[in-house]
């Protein structure tokens, strides 16, 4: 049976007023990772958890066994605490730190004033309301952070929105890969080329790893593997 929520239904702590075809975009999300998380069996890791409006849907609901909670926005993440404090239970931890495909000391990261939902290692010109902010963070990857997570085992779902440093990420979770069974992934294809990526090569490094897309919602490629 098909488990649906509706973010409606929490009491959460909003940096933005969403559209209604944003709102709809991340129900789909939400009720897709929901069925794919069997409760206190799936470990859950989301990359780009911003707010919480995603996270505290599957605390509540998918009930996952443990899960990693991830936010580079040293503004963001007081939203997600307290999101997550105010309409959860369970086990889980809130990651403040930037994934990429490899360690660093310094990365550019670009906090936009309006909408931190856009922030991004890329620059961006926006209007004056959403100007950016250039400040610099330290990286790591999945498989790093996975290999100090004991409690993160198999199966895995994961959800990944940064953003456009999508391919990045898939690259340093490479050792990680194999454990996880489903993923919801942001995918824009022209973004993704005009920031330097090859969306292609990226949907093939997908397929290499054994994933399939079993459901396209917009924006957001929802792959599983092959039964």
């Amino acid at each position: 049976m098909l488990r649906k929520i509706s973010n409606r239904e929490f009491d959460l702590l909003f940096d933005i007023n969403r559209s209604p075809p944003e709102e709809q975009e991340m129900e789909q999300v939400a009720n897709w990772l929901i069925n794919q998380i069997t409760p206190n069996e799936t470990n859950f890791i989301e990359v780009g958890a911003h707010i919480g409006f995603i996270s505290t849907i599957i605390q509540t609901i998918a009930q996952p066994q443990f899960a990693l909670y991830i936010e580079p926005d040293p503004r963001s993440i007081l939203l997600l605490r307290e999101n997550l404090a105010r309409n959860t239970k369970g086990n889980y931890q809130i990651i403040n730190h930037l994934i990429l495909d490899k360690e660093l000391v310094k990365q550019d990261f670009y906090l936009t004033a309006h909408d931190p939902a856009l922030n991004s290692i890329h620059p961006r010109h926006f209007n004056n309301e959403n100007s950016q902010l250039r400040i610099s963070l330290p990286t790591t990857t999945i498989d790093n952070l996975i290999k100090k997570c004991p409690q993160i085992k198999p199966p895995i779902v994961m959800k990944i929105d940064t953003e456009f440093s999508e391919p990045l990420i898939w690259l340093g979770m490479k050792e990680t890969l194999p454990k996880v069974q489903a993923i919801c992934l942001e995918y824009y294809p022209d973004y993704l080329e005009k920031f330097g990526h090859n969306p292609q090569r990226f949907l093939q490094a997908i397929e290499s790893a054994g994933f399939i897309i079993s459901q396209e919602i917009p924006n957001n490629l929802c792959l599983t593997r092959p039964k």
